[in-house]
């Protein structure tokens, strides 16, 4: 029998009657495809791409339609769950850590214990074409573990999101009835924040920098660039806005190869975005550039050009 499709008593016997001659007229009462039909538990997704790793989530979403509590209540405590319908699944197009667990890429069936008191357990397994009540047992092939419930408002159907994401990492969030059940996932970043002392002093010092793209002010303004003790190149400046203005602005600079950065927006001294559809091209002319293009990622095109300050 397959996992996915559970025992249904009397099937067999129903389908032969409507498999028979006097099936067809009771065949013309049913619609034309099941496939078609709302179901109880509609299926989603959502999916998070982090520096390059694409993490999502797929699922159905119950209703809690009255009932409360969820969880303790049609959710039963200290027995894996993992929602409606086929099992919810998680895939990370690269490795990556949850909880500070290593989870390996691929694709893996998404499980919860929930516990009346103390820490609840989730689990990966790789087993995905699974329905929701054939729960696996424990298993070395298993990643286990700790979550911590929390409460807030009530949420009517089941949801998966990606409240906060980072340079990092991201948080996932399961949230039904009042629960809240967070999930910390760690992406090891593509580039390093970091650079040696000696490959970054060429850069430090001030600078001016004149955009050359509509809308935005023609007359340059500063680009200092500093070298940190946390090893890195940060720059503070004044930075155009989605809105077309310009604030100051904090950035980072990520070398992704000799003279050349993406920036990271700082708020705060924390990230707050990547600026990867723009870098930065440092001229190099020997030791010490003197110049620099902005160029959009997407074509090359020059935005804007940099000049050091005269000393």
């Amino acid at each position: 029998m397959s996992e996915r499709c559970p025992a249904i008593p009397g099937f067999p016997a129903l389908a032969a009657l409507l498999a028979g001659a006097a099936g067809v007229g009771l065949l013309a009462l049913f619609p034309a495809a099941a496939a078609g039909q709302v179901r109880a538990s509609e299926r989603a997704a959502v999916s998070q791409t982090v520096d390059g790793t694409v993490i999502t989530v797929e699922y159905s979403r119950p209703q809690a339609k009255g009932r409360a509590p969820i969880f303790g209540g049609p959710v039963k405590w200290d027995r894996s769950w993992t929602g409606a319908n086929e099992a919810t699944t998680l895939d990370v197009s690269r490795d990556v850590t949850i909880q500070g667990r290593e989870v390996p890429a691929g694709r893996w069936s998404l499980w919860l214990v929930p516990r009346q008191e103390g820490s609840w357990e989730m689990f990966l397994d790789p087993r995905t074409e699974l329905w929701h009540t054939a729960r696996p047992g424990p298993a070395d092939d298993q990643i286990r573990f700790a979550v911590e419930p929390s409460e807030g408002e009530h949420v009517e159907a089941l949801t998966w999101s990606v409240p906060r994401v980072g340079p990092d990492g991201a948080t996932m969030m399961l949230a039904w009835g009042t629960t809240r059940v967070p999930v910390e996932v760690g992406v090891e970043p593509r580039f390093e924040t970091t650079i040696a002392e000696a490959a970054a002093l060429p850069y430090v010092g001030e600078w001016s920098l004149r955009f050359q793209f509509p809308g935005l002010p023609e007359d340059p303004v500063p680009f200092d660039v500093a070298y940190t003790d946390d090893r890195e190149l940060r720059v503070q400046t004044i930075y155009p806005t989605p809105e077309g203005g310009m604030v100051p602005t904090e950035l980072l600079l990520l070398q992704k190869a000799e003279g050349i950065f993406v920036p990271i927006i700082l708020r705060d001294g924390e990230f707050f975005d990547t600026a990867a559809y723009l870098f930065f091209e440092f001229e190099l002319e020997g030791d010490r550039p003197n110049g620099f293009l902005v160029r959009w990622a997407a074509n090359d095109a020059v935005i804007g050009s940099g000049a050091r300050a005269p000393n």
